[in-house]
């Protein structure tokens, strides 16, 4: 997926049965939840195209199916605005027992080519 406002791409794990699924089954179990995440192949959170690529191994965690998915995406919002510890612990610990697989991203080999800018005349 990409962004015009944030160059790059994002790796994202759908179900293959349902292409039109709104559902993402890696953000709801790879953390961490706000700032940059393994997830992210993008020029944002100050890091350069240069210092993206150079991050050549990228660890992730998705879940299984649909059901997983619900489970992990409410418990995973509720780590996210929790209304007090205890709740979140709750949220934590829902996500410690969803089932999950993990995959590895490797960066085999990359090119960044420089900007230039070009003066107004």
């Amino acid at each position: 997926m990409a962004d015009i406002g944030r160059p790059g791409w994002m790796i994202e794990v759908r179900p293959k049965a349902a292409a039109a699924s709104q559902s993402e089954y890696t953000w709801v179990v790879t953390i961490p939840y706000r700032g940059f995440n393994p997830r992210y192949l993008t020029v944002s959170y100050g890091y350069s195209a240069k210092e993206i690529v150079g991050f050549d191994s990228r660890e992730l965690r998705f879940v299984r199916n649909e059901a997983d998915y619900e489970t992990a995406a409410s418990a995973s919002r509720g780590v996210l605005g929790p209304e007090n510890a205890d709740t979140l612990k709750q949220h934590v610990a829902i996500l410690n027992d969803v089932p999950t697989c993990t995959g590895t991203l490797r960066i085999l080999d990359s090119r960044v080519s420089e900007t230039i800018e070009l003066a107004e005349v």
